[in-house]
């Protein structure tokens, strides 16, 4: 399997690459076809797949057990951080994920708009929904996208899917933490070190800016 079959031939159900519009990933023959998601699009894929570059979605790790929930997370978290909404100047701008993929996402101006909104809160929100009801002539730009590569949205990213998988576990009073570590892990104070043994080397260096997250 190569990446291009298991995003543009599995996950979009054999759809076209941007990079190859005049042809399918997979052949009618292919034993992989068989592995295809159904003709029902699911646009929010777009928003857990990355390639690492600085405008794609952070690179996410998704739990089995809550698929359908880190979707909505990412495509929600991704939203809010990309699209603007001018309703002085009637534009949305738009991530160019939306322009590559566009026929994974509703064809009909309003309707994808709606999809947008309905990923939104707060202001962006109101103003998008209020320019579609009120019937406006809305125009669309695609963000420029950039090729740089900031290794920090996958820590990020991580970072996030631990938390709410511990949150999870607490909520629902699971003991799994206690029964997978040693009860040592938990000590408020490390036990006294024989001075007899040497010193435990240190922590290595951090590349500095490394662990930041990204705006």
């Amino acid at each position: 399997y190569t990446l291009d079959d298991i995003e543009h031939g599995i996950l979009r159900g054999n759809r076209k690459p941007p990079s190859l519009r005049f042809m399918q990933q997979l052949s009618a023959s292919d034993p992989k076809c068989a592995l295809m998601m159904g003709a029902k699009r699911e646009p929010r894929i777009h928003f857990v797949i990355s390639a690492g570059t600085e405008s794609d979605p952070p690179v996410r790790i998704l739990d089995p057990d809550s698929v359908e929930e880190e979707l909505q997370e990412a495509t929600e978290e991704f939203l809010m951080h990309t699209v603007k909404v001018d309703a002085e100047r009637k534009y949305v701008s738009l991530p160019r994920i939306f322009s590559w993929y566009a026929e994974d996402f509703p064809q009909a101006k309003r309707d994808l708009f709606m999809w947008v909104a309905q990923h939104l809160k707060g202001d962006v929100y109101n103003k998008l929904v209020g320019m579609v009801e009120t019937k406006q002539s809305i125009s669309i730009a695609y963000e420029n996208f950039a090729w740089g590569n900031p290794e920090a949205r996958f820590e990020a990213a991580v970072v996030r899917r631990k938390r709410r998988r511990l949150e999870r576990e607490l909520s629902n009073g699971s003991n799994a933490l206690t029964k997978n570590f040693p009860s040592s892990v938990y000590v408020s104070s490390p036990a006294p070190r024989d001075p007899t043994l040497p010193a435990p080397p240190g922590p290595p260096p951090q590349t500095p800016g490394l662990y930041t997250s990204h705006p």
